[in-house]
C-alpha cells in the first residue's frame, strides 16, 4: 500500500484545469507555498461546484488554513471577502 504523503498544514491555492481534447480535462490544486500538488481530478468541464468540492476535499485532508484569492495583474481589478 502506497504511503499516504503528508501536506502542510497551510496552503495557497493555485487552481486550474487543463484541457486536452473536448471533453476531457485535469483540474489541479497546488500549494504556491512548497510546489506540492494537494489535489487533482479529472472532469469534463470546469465550474464553479467542482472548485469549491476540490477546497473541501483539501480541507477534508488536514490543511486548515487555505487560501485561494484570485490573482489578478488588471489596475481595475479588486477584491472582497
Amino acid at each position: 500500500m502506497p504511503k499516504r504523503k503528508e501536506f502542510s498544514s497551510v496552503a495557497v491555492v493555485i487552481m486550474d484545469t487543463t484541457y486536452f481534447g473536448r471533453g476531457f480535462g485535469v483540474m489541479v490544486f497546488k500549494n504556491s507555498l512548497d510546489g506540492a500538488v494537494l489535489y487533482k481530478q479529472y472532469v469534463r468541464y470546469e465550474t464553479n461546484a467542482l472548485y469549491l468540492s476540490g477546497i473541501s476535499e483539501i480541507s477534508r485532508r488536514g490543511i486548515s488554513r487555505v487560501s485561494s484569492k484570485p490573482l489578478c495583474l488588471s489596475p481595475n481589478f479588486s477584491y472582497s471577502e
